[in-house]
This record gives C-alpha cells, sequence and structure tokens, in this order.
C-alpha cells in the first residue's frame, strides 16, 4: 500500500496515445488522446486493472503516456509500476473471436 505522501505525487489522470507521430509536451496536453484514465485514491494504494478499450488499441507500434494532474499539489510526478498486459497482432487468431462472442 502507499503512504499518503506517495499518493500526493501518484497521477491523478494519465492520457495514453496509441502510435504517437512527433509529440510534444504542448501536444499531449491539448491534443485528443486515444484514451484518458482518471484514478481514484483507491486504484492508485490498491494497484487496480483498468482495462483499454480494445478497439482503440489495435495495431499499435507505440504508446506516449502523460501524465496530468496528481492527487496532491505537487510538481513532481512519480509512478511507482506501470503494467500493460497484450498480445502481438500476429498471435492473436481471429477466426476464434466468433466462439468468444457467443459465450459473452
Amino acid at each position: 500500500a502507499l503512504k499518503a505522501l506517495e499518493v500526493d505525487k501518484a497521477p491523478k489522470k494519465i492520457k495514453i496515445f496509441a502510435n504517437p507521430v512527433n509529440m510534444s509536451f504542448d501536444a499531449a496536453e491539448s491534443d485528443p488522446c486515444t484514451q484518458e484514465l482518471e484514478f481514484t485514491e483507491d486504484a492508485v494504494t490498491e494497484g487496480t486493472t483498468i482495462n483499454l478499450r480494445f478497439v482503440k488499441f489495435q495495431n499499435v507500434t507505440s504508446l506516449s503516456i502523460f501524465c496530468g494532474a496528481n492527487f496532491g499539489n505537487e510538481d513532481q510526478t512519480v509512478v511507482n509500476r506501470l503494467v500493460l498486459f497484450g498480445l502481438p497482432g500476429n498471435l492473436t487468431d481471429m477466426g476464434r473471436w466468433s466462439e468468444v462472442a457467443k459465450k459473452g
């Protein structure tokens, strides 16, 4: 669990950009992102898994991650751990997709 001081430095919002081209800090603040995540203090302290919109993250070769506001008024943002789960597209068997979709 994170201590109170560590939570103050944790990002409250993160913007994720799939396949960005020449991303700058100004562009990250103003441009539309692929998905924006807003965390609660509980999600940060517990390390809650947050699912991304699957359809927005297909054919991704690179990501830019912009950390916006923190929970506190800290100038510095600290990310202790960031884990991304996914599969390379060539390992995805889309022929089985109909089987999965029918079960849902």
